[in-house]
């Protein structure tokens, strides 16, 4: 009787054995930084902090505007005279523009620039150390 209980936790072990998934090293740490809220936080701050500095970037760099207008004018006017003539005037007006303006120097953008990296700097060793956690 106890081989036979033996015989049967054994088995029981082997077929369960056989069937659970073996998990690398790599796996393990892949997981653990799924599910990790510190990490996905870190991760998150990083790839906001990335955005800011490009941001920051883009104020430095030519900035180009374009616009259009379109108007219809349309005038009537009756002279007063022995004989009273009207005249109509109708026109239209089209205006199209291209502007590029490119600022010489805006400490305020080259200061803003300057943080922005610093802080992605940082963002990047929070999630450093939060990976290594």
């Amino acid at each position: 009787m106890q081989i036979l209980k033996h015989l049967l936790i054994y088995s029981v072990i082997l077929t369960t054995a056989s069937t659970a998934k073996a998990l690398s090293a790599v796996d393990a740490v892949n997981l653990a930084e799924q599910n990790d809220p510190t990490f996905k936080s870190s991760q998150a701050n990083q790839d906001a902090m990335s955005a800011r500095s490009d941001i920051a970037m883009s104020n430095l760099l030519p900035q180009l505007k374009a616009s259009t207008r379109k108007s219809q004018n349309n005038r009537d006017y009756t002279t007063l005279s022995e004989t009273p003539t009207t005249t109509e005037q109708r026109y239209t007006g089209d205006v199209r523009e291209i502007t590029l303006t490119q600022p010489i120097w805006q400490h305020e953008h080259l200061i803003g620039l300057k943080q922005a990296d610093f802080v992605l700097e940082q963002a990047g060793y929070q999630f450093k150390h939060a990976k290594q956690d």
